[in-house]
C-alpha cells in the first residue's frame, strides 16, 4: 500500500479545483459583510464628546429684552404687506 501525502491531499485537490471559483467569491462577501457589520458597529458606538461636556450646564429658558421686541414686530401671515417701491432710475427689465 503506498500511502504519501499527494494521494492523502487528492480528494481535497479535486474539491479545491472544481469549486475554486464558488469558494472565492464566497470567502470575499463573507469579508465583506463582516467589514459592513463592523462599521456598523463602529457606529453604534457613542461619541466620546457626549462624556466630556459638563452635565450641569442647562440651557436658559428667559428672553432678553431685544429678543422680545424682535418677536413682537413680526407681522402675522393674513396682514398685508407694503408695496414694494421701486428707485426711480431704475426700470424693471421683465416688463414689456
Amino acid at each position: 500500500m503506498d500511502i504519501s501525502i499527494s494521494t492523502l491531499f487528492a480528494p481535497l485537490n479535486r474539491f479545491v479545483g472544481k469549486y475554486h471559483p464558488t469558494i472565492f467569491f464566497a470567502l470575499i462577501g463573507l469579508l465583506l459583510a463582516g467589514a459592513i457589520f463592523m462599521l456598523y458597529l463602529i457606529l453604534q458606538i457613542p461619541s466620546e464628546t457626549s462624556s466630556t461636556t459638563p452635565a450641569n450646564t442647562a440651557i436658559s429658558g428667559t428672553f432678553d429684552q431685544a429678543t422680545v421686541k424682535k418677536i413682537q414686530q413680526l407681522r402675522q401671515s393674513g396682514e398685508s404687506t407694503t408695496a414694494l417701491v421701486f428707485p426711480s432710475p431704475r426700470s424693471n427689465p421683465f416688463v414689456e
